[in-house]
Formats: C-alpha cells, sequence, structure tokens
C-alpha cells in the first residue's frame, strides 16, 4: 500500500520491512523459516502474527487493521463524530501529510464556497490525473475516518463515500469544494 519502506537487514535477522496501513504501523521480521509480524497504533503494539513468509505476514497485518478499525467503528455504534472529534483527526492527520497533500487541501480551503475544477485543482498539484487527485482526497479522508474511527454512509451518487465526506461535487461533476465540516476546520490551517 502506501509509504512502504524497506530498511536495511541486520545481521542474521534476514529482511526487515515497515509500512503505514491506514493509521497504523505494520513490521515484519523474516528469520530463518518464519516471519513475525506486529501491528502498532500510534507506538502501542495492538496485534502480532507469525507466517511461514514475508507476503502472507503483510496481508494478514493489513486484514487485522481492518477488522481492528471494524470493531472500533461497531464499539461506537457508528456514530457521527461531534466537531471537536473532527478536527482533532484532522488535524491529527495532517501533521504527516506531505507537501503536496497540503497544498491540495489548502487550495480548497482558500475557494471558500467557490467550486475549483478538478483537472485544474490536479494540474496544480502536478498531478497525472484527476483520477490520482480523487485517490488523493479519498485517502485522506479514510485516514481521518480511521483515526476517529468513522465510516461515512455510501451516497446516493455512487461516488466514494470518503471522497463524498471530504467535498462536494458540482451539478455538471467537473468540479468540487470542501463539505462545510472540512471547510470551517481548515479555514484557519496554516502549516
Amino acid at each position: 500500500m502506501k509509504n512502504v519502506v524497506r530498511i536495511d537487514s541486520q545481521a542474521g535477522s534476514g529482511d526487515d520491512t515497515k509500512e503505514t496501513y491506514r493509521t497504523y504501523s505494520l513490521a515484519c521480521t523474516q528469520e530463518n523459516d518464519m516471519c513475525i509480524g506486529e501491528v502498532f497504533k500510534q507506538g502501542v503494539r495492538v496485534a502480532y502474527c507469525e507466517s511461514l513468509d514475508l507476503t502472507t505476514a503483510q496481508q494478514h497485518l493489513r486484514r487485522i487493521v481492518d477488522w481492528h478499525i471494524k470493531d472500533a467503528i461497531n464499539l461506537r455504534n457508528n456514530a457521527t463524530p461531534d466537531f471537536e472529534l473532527w478536527c482533532m483527526a484532522t488535524m491529527h492527520i495532517l501533521f504527516d501529510a506531505n507537501k503536496q497533500e497540503k497544498d491540495i487541501l489548502r487550495k480548497l480551503s482558500s475557494q471558500e464556497d467557490d467550486y475549483i475544477s478538478i483537472t485544474s485543482l490536479a494540474k496544480l498539484a502536478k498531478l497525472s490525473s484527476t483520477a490520482e487527485l480523487n485517490y488523493l482526497l479519498s485517502d485522506f479522508a479514510r485516514q481521518v475516518c480511521d483515526f476517529i474511527p468513522y465510516e461515512p454512509p455510501y451516497p446516493g451518487d455512487g461516488r466514494d463515500p470518503y471522497l463524498a465526506l471530504l467535498c462536494d461535487t458540482s451539478l455538471q461533476g467537473d468540479s468540487v469544494r470542501l463539505t462545510s465540516v472540512f471547510s470551517t476546520i481548515l479555514k484557519n490551517y496554516r502549516p
């Protein structure tokens, strides 16, 4: 997935990998014929697994994260977060966002209630396509929701629920603006 980092092996310990998946850190160590996998949430280990190979361990760790988030959503009864929780989660995710993501959100928040063309926003961000822009925006909203944890409802128009949570789309479908919640949160954001 996103943010996969390969680190040098330590003498005799085989291959090590670290990865960020959703809002969790995953670590795998290949030792002899066994792969040890661990899941961390904000520095605290929340799960452990063993596997015969690295790929299987990584897949299992991602499944564990998905289950962990789903369980947390169910514990909250998927209640709509209050504004303070939206703010806290957004600021937490923005802290680790890259410059490109911050620039896109800054441009969207500077538009106030005006729509901006997704094509021009993608070009401004030096992205190869509007699909890449939609992915970045959706991924940002998913990370905010994962932090809370919250699962937005599916909109009736078939759009990605995370993208619909973050952005309103014009009637023509070619322009976007931040939803009122995120517009209010990001209005005064300065990294």
